[in-house]
């Protein structure tokens, strides 16, 4: 926090970094696989239909099936487990405390001891051709593999959106597509999510180059947006009602580009008067387009990510018709309908100026405001989903 938003009234909640959370998901026991998409052994019965996710056939893959066109054997085990870090790890990030634990899954060749989250994801691929799939051979003679984790719809709930991808629970859940998935025999296997759909509506990014074995995902959280200053104009006239007094604000957001390469660089703002004797209710609203090249030196963990905001000069202002003390409350909107908010006193009159100083705390001290009422709807994610070569190119 600036020294000039020190010395006004202010309350500043910036958006708590993930990695200072003590524990979380404790109420997670292991969630057994229920078999409720069966792995694929060449009949009908595993021949899979996804409503939408992709536009083959599918099977749900097993140490028996090749997923290359040169027949290659890729391994993943029944399950995947993502391990959650806050920000990426070549840029300082952490595994997330509270979060992952140490336990024993399948790898290729052998259990391995890896650190994952608590909620295991079922591995699918497409195209599978149920003429030419055998086992150690080849998937599909001609077409390019794509591969997909999903997990159950019924699985979800608002504080596994919180906790897992420090998403918006309200807008990730009514956003995220759901797919039925269903056997060639049009037997339904019930309502999914994919993985990569809940971290791109959450603003996290996703990986499956993971250096623990072929069991397990990466999934980067990223930051609720920062307000790292909020100040009123020292030009500003207090003496008098009908004069404009202006505020100037600026911090950070750090919503990641999805996996179309879409820039999702911006953030809107409300300048709204929430007390006072006169204009209760006024409103300032926009949108400001972020500055991805500047990074917040505050969360270097954040930098793959994190795009710089400034107000607008000329528009950010109240202009109060009485005497009296005034409040004013900004809230920052990031792509992903994620909010943090800040206010600012003052008072009109022969007097004016300035609330005095709250004794508030510095940059970072404050609890984060998680709003998840959205109250707009932003559509980030085109409907085709391009097909790729390599299995480890899509989560």
């Amino acid at each position: 926090m600036d020294q000039s938003s020190k010395e006004q009234n202010i309350t500043l909640p910036v958006a708590k970094p993930i990695a200072q959370y003590d524990s979380i998901c404790t109420q997670y026991q292991m969630r057994e696989d229920d078999e409720s998409i069966p792995m694929f052994d060449y009949s009908q019965e595993t021949w899979l239909f996804t409503n939408g996710l992709t536009n083959g056939y599918a099977g749900r893959q097993n140490k028996m099936m090749g997923n290359t066109p040169d027949g290659k054997i890729s391994w993943f085990g029944p399950l995947r487990y993502p391990t959650i870090y806050h920000g990426h790890v070549d840029d300082g990030g952490q595994l997330a405390p509270g979060v992952n634990e140490e336990f024993m899954t399948e790898g290729r060749y052998r259990e391995e001891l890896i650190t994952a989250y608590k909620m295991p994801f079922m591995y699918i691929l497409s195209p599978v051709d149920i003429n030419y799939a055998k086992p150690y051979g080849q998937v599909h003679p001609s077409e390019p593999t794509q591969t997909f984790n999903v997990q159950q719809v019924s699985f979800f709930d608002e504080s596994d959106i919180e906790q897992m991808y420090n998403g918006n629970p309200t807008y990730v859940l009514n956003q995220t597509p759901k797919h039925t998935i269903e056997t060639y025999t049009k037997k339904v296997l019930g309502e999914y999510y994919y993985i990569r759909d809940l971290a791109d509506y959450s603003g996290a990014d996703v990986s499956n180059s993971c250096e623990l074995n072929e069991t397990c995902l990466h999934i980067y959280r990223t930051d609720y947006p920062d307000i790292t200053t909020f100040t009123l104009r020292n030009t500003n006239d207090y003496s008098a009602p009908n004069k404009p007094i202006f505020m100037d604000f600026s911090g950070f957001e750090y919503v990641a580009d999805n996996r179309f390469g879409e820039v999702r660089n911006f953030v809107d703002y409300t300048l709204e008067v929430v007390e006072g004797p006169s204009i209760v209710g006024q409103k300032v609203e926009g949108r400001l387009i972020t500055n991805k090249a500047i990074d917040n030196a505050e969360k270097p963990h954040m930098n793959r990510y994190d795009g710089s905001y400034i107000s607008p000069s000329a528009l950010t202002k109240v202009t109060p018709t009485a005497e009296g003390t005034y409040k004013v409350q900004l809230t920052i909107t990031d792509a992903v309908m994620r909010t943090t908010t800040a206010t600012i006193t003052f008072t009109i009159g022969p007097n004016g100026g300035p609330g005095a100083p709250d004794g508030g705390g510095e940059y970072g001290s404050c609890a984060v405001n998680i709003t998840t009422n959205a109250t707009q709807t932003i559509q980030s994610s085109p409907a085709d989903i391009s097909p790729v070569f390599e299995i480890s190119s899509i989560i």
